[in-house]
């Protein structure tokens, strides 16, 4: 009896996108995926769409003023906001957040479309940027 060699098995060549194709097989990768696409896409409009609807209004020196207001109010609770994610249910927070996201949204539509003062739109503006929801990658 003769014994066979066999040929060593060998794995199929990996692309340099093999790490990405693994990431598929983690439970749980779509959701957070998903969420996570979603949560970005509209959020890099948010201060095109704030300068386009306040230069309609207003003088386009308001509708800057507006966007910093709003990145000011961003920036001055985004510790705070993460610190409550961390310390609670994320879902809870988010939801929260979510909740005075679209309810100071409507507050800057109305203040714009009623022609309020500048002060009533800046400070809308703020409560925009303070209640974004604290999604990041």
């Amino acid at each position: 009896m003769s014994a066979e060699r066999r040929a060593p098995v060998q794995d199929p060549p990996r692309g340099p996108l093999h790490g990405y194709r693994e990431l598929r097989r983690i439970p749980g990768f779509w959701r957070i995926f998903s969420v996570g696409m979603a949560s970005k896409l509209p959020n890099s409009m948010v201060e095109l769409s704030l300068l386009l609807l306040v230069s309609r209004t207003y003088s386009y020196g308001v509708a800057g003023l507006a966007v910093a207001f709003l990145a000011v109010g961003q920036g001055v609770t985004a510790p705070l906001r993460g610190r409550l994610a961390d310390r609670h249910s994320p879902r809870t927070v988010l939801l929260c957040c979510l909740a005075g996201y679209l309810v100071a949204t409507a507050l800057v539509v109305l203040a714009v479309s009623r022609q309020h003062s500048v002060a009533v739109v800046l400070t809308a503006s703020a409560a925009l940027g303070a209640a974004s929801p604290p999604v990041a990658p």
